[in-house]
C-alpha cells in the first residue's frame, strides 16, 4: 500500500493556501451579507417613504381653515402624484439595480474589464472612489488605491457598477 507523505515545504504551502482560501471565503461572505443588507435597506426605505407619503392624509392637508376643500383635495392629489413619480425614480435608480446584482454576487459571475485608468475622482459627500476605465465609471467603497495611467483588470457588478476587486497588470 502506497502512502503519500507531505514534506515540510509542501505542508507550509498547503497551510498558506488553506489560509488564503478561508480568507477569500470570509470576504465573499462579507460581500454577500453587506450587499443583502444594502438591498434590504433600500427596499425598506422606499416602502417606508411610500407608506408615509401615500397614507398620511394630514401630510397633504392645509393647516389653515380658510382654504377651500377643492384646493385641499387638489393639493393632496398633486402631492401624491409627485410622490409616486419620486418613488418610481428612486426604485429604478437605487433599489432595483441592487436586486439585479444579487444573483451575480451569489453565483460570483462577475463582469471584468481590462484597461488603463483614465480618471479617478471622489464626489462631494460620498464615501466611494470612482475610477474610469474603458469609458465605464466603477465605484469602490472608500478608496481603491488605484493609480491613474496604469493598466488594471477590474472585477465589478454590472448593474450598480460597484468594483469588487482589481489587479494591476504588469507590462
Amino acid at each position: 500500500m502506497n502512502t503519500i507523505t507531505l514534506g515540510k515545504i509542501d505542508e507550509n504551502l498547503f497551510k498558506q493556501k488553506t489560509i488564503i482560501f478561508l480568507w477569500v471565503k470570509s470576504l465573499q461572505i462579507f460581500y454577500v451579507t453587506f450587499f443583502v443588507l444594502i438591498c434590504i435597506f433600500y427596499t425598506l426605505f422606499t416602502l417606508g417613504i411610500a407608506a408615509i407619503i401615500l397614507f398620511n392624509r394630514s401630510l397633504w392637508r392645509w393647516r389653515r381653515n380658510d382654504i377651500k376643500e377643492v384646493i385641499q383635495i387638489l393639493t393632496e392629489v398633486i402631492g401624491k402624484i409627485v410622490a409616486v413619480i419620486f418613488l418610481v425614480f428612486f426604485m429604478k435608480y437605487f433599489t432595483i439595480p441592487y436586486w439585479k446584482d444579487a444573483p451575480t454576487i451569489v453565483t460570483q459571475n462577475f463582469y471584468y474589464t481590462e484597461g488603463y485608468i483614465s480618471k479617478e475622482y471622489h464626489k462631494r459627500k460620498d464615501f466611494n472612489e470612482y475610477v474610469v476605465v474603458n469609458g465605464r465609471s466603477i465605484s469602490f467603497l472608500i478608496s481603491s488605491k488605484i493609480e491613474r495611467g496604469q493598466k488594471y483588470k477590474i472585477t465589478y457588478l454590472p448593474n450598480t457598477n460597484t468594483g469588487i476587486q482589481y489587479k494591476k497588470i504588469e507590462q
